[in-house]
């Protein structure tokens, strides 16, 4: 029994020896941390302070004045500040050279490289922020005018802008910009949260005009916009559309108008035809808008000084003959208003001063009374000569009339053009013929004529007749053979209208 409690007891003790071995260590550890801290004390920052002259940091020991400069930093408005350090005790003041300004945020970093004399450091970098505002809430445009967008007609009298807070006015004249640029006038009111921009001079009508109001405008706080406010207006935009009108041009300056589904007649061969626009087209395009047809040669004439007027000069016009002249939609002025659909225009060259001179039909006398048609529709007909008027191998005179269609304006065919112009000859020697003389039959004598039943045979078409009468000298021969009769284009009229072509025709005899 003896032996069980003394073995207990020893059990006891190596219990109690072992539990004091392990906390020992823990007790000794515990023992120089603490001495640690009253022997080694951590570099911390106790406060930092500013008024309108310096900055001031306290430290909990005396930090060395060449790691404090180089550890310490500040900025004004993320603009880093110079300065003079003093170093009193475990403090440090900085006086920047402006002093510490109002209305301006303030950023200090001391970092991990400032340490006190005794070489301890700061454990981590320290960071404060001050700011002198008495507001930092961001100003912005409440309103302006013009809206964006907005379309101006008539005077404008100003561009106002009304702002969330009162705005330092200085800056708004280096914020504010327009363009295309203009002349003018800043004025404020409402405690500065309202700006004036009076013009001084007259705007371009028809312009687009941009207006910037840039992050350089400040409150009174210097608070400074988000970003740059930028709007647009139009200033007295035109959005008609140009009108077209055309009309025919004469030398003289006898204008006809022409007229959308109708034909315009009675137009001269020396007419030029305008298009006229009631505002400035882009006249130069204007080409590729304009057709004629059938086609018709022509050259184009531009009004370069108003751009409202194109003129079509013609070079082959027929008279008689009708045209159409296609404009397409798309013609622009410098607004970007177009026509906005096609337009087509007839019209004919048939102005009776201009009728051409027409070949109707010549009067062969073959006999003592009676006279031979020769026109285009006989032709290749016979033409007999009557021996009896005519007996062969004598010369005997006989009596041509050729009847030519004239202007009614006209007072006759130029004789001297018909002299020129006309040609009888025969083949197979079947007889010979000399053109002795020729004169104009006055228009009073064609109903004493000898040929007037046949004269009223050539129809009343418009215009008028002129008859000129040659005087034959033919000597009749017994051989058969070709007459032909030939009328040049150069036979005109006493106006100058030329023949509308060249005749040749052939009879047998």
């Amino acid at each position: 029994m003896r032996n069980s409690k003394t073995a207990d007891l020893k059990r006891f003790i190596g219990f109690i020896s072992g539990f004091f071995s392990l906390l020992l260590p823990i007790l000794l550890l515990s023992v120089i941390s603490g001495c640690a801290d009253r022997l080694l004390p951590e570099l911390k920052v106790e406060s930092v302070t500013y008024d309108s002259q310096k900055v001031s940091v306290t430290f909990s020991e005396r930090p060395d004045e060449s790691s404090f400069q180089k550890g310490f930093s500040i900025t004004e408005d993320k603009a880093s500040l110079n300065g003079t350090y003093v170093f009193s005790g475990t403090a440090v003041h900085f006086f920047p050279v402006s002093g510490i300004r109002q209305n301006y945020d303030y950023q200090i970093i001391l970092s991990t490289q400032i340490e006190d004399t005794e070489g301890r450091s700061l454990m981590h970098d320290f960071s404060y922020f001050f700011s002198t505002r008495s507001s930092s809430e961001i100003p912005f445009i409440v309103s302006q005018f013009p809206a964006k967008e907005a379309e101006i007609t008539g005077t404008l009298s100003e561009l106002t802008f009304t702002f969330s807070v009162p705005i330092n006015t200085q800056t708004f004249h280096s914020a504010f910009g327009v363009s295309p640029a203009f002349n003018y006038l800043i004025d404020f009111s409402d405690n500065d949260t309202k700006a004036h921009v009076i013009p001084t001079q007259s705007l371009e009508k028809q312009k687009r005009y941009t207006i910037t109001v840039s992050t350089s405008l400040e409150d009174k706080n210097r608070n400074s916009l988000k970003e740059d406010h930028v709007s647009i207006f139009y200033y007295d935009l035109d959005r008609t559309e140009p009108v077209l009108s055309v009309q025919s041009v004469s030398e003289a300056g006898d204008a006809t108008e022409f007229t959308e589904n109708s034909s315009a007649s009675g137009v001269l061969l020396n007419s030029k035809i305008e298009l006229n626009f009631t505002k400035p087209v882009r006249t130069d395009s204007v080409s590729g808008f304009v057709s004629i047809d059938p086609p018709l040669s022509y050259s184009i004439q531009i009004d370069k000084e108003s751009r409202r007027k194109v003129t079509l000069v013609p070079s082959d016009a027929e008279w008689g003959k009708t045209y159409t002249l296609h404009v397409k939609k798309g013609i622009s002025d410098y607004y970007g208003n177009r026509i906005p659909s096609d337009h087509n225009f007839s019209f004919t060259y048939d102005n009776e001063n201009n009728r051409p001179v027409l070949f109707e039909s010549a009067f062969f006398q073959n006999s003592l009374s009676d006279y031979t048609t020769l026109s285009k529709q006989t032709e290749y007909s016979f033409l007999p000569l009557d021996p009896v008027f005519y007996p062969k191998n004598t010369e005997t005179n006989g009596t041509l009339y050729l009847v030519f269609r004239i202007s009614a304006d006209a007072q006759n065919v130029n004789l001297f053009t018909v002299m020129d112009g006309f040609a009888i000859s025969t083949v197979n020697g079947c007889f010979s013929i000399v053109l002795k003389n020729a004169n104009l039959v006055p228009q009073s004598d064609f109903s004493s004529l000898p040929i007037a039943t046949q004269i009223q045979a050539v129809g009343s078409t418009p215009g008028k007749l002129s008859i000129v009468k040659y005087t034959m000298e033919i000597t009749n021969k017994d051989s058969s053979g070709i007459v032909s009769l030939n009328l040049s284009s150069t036979i005109q009229d006493n106006l100058g209208n030329p023949a509308k072509e060249g005749i040749s025709l052939s009879f047998n005899k």
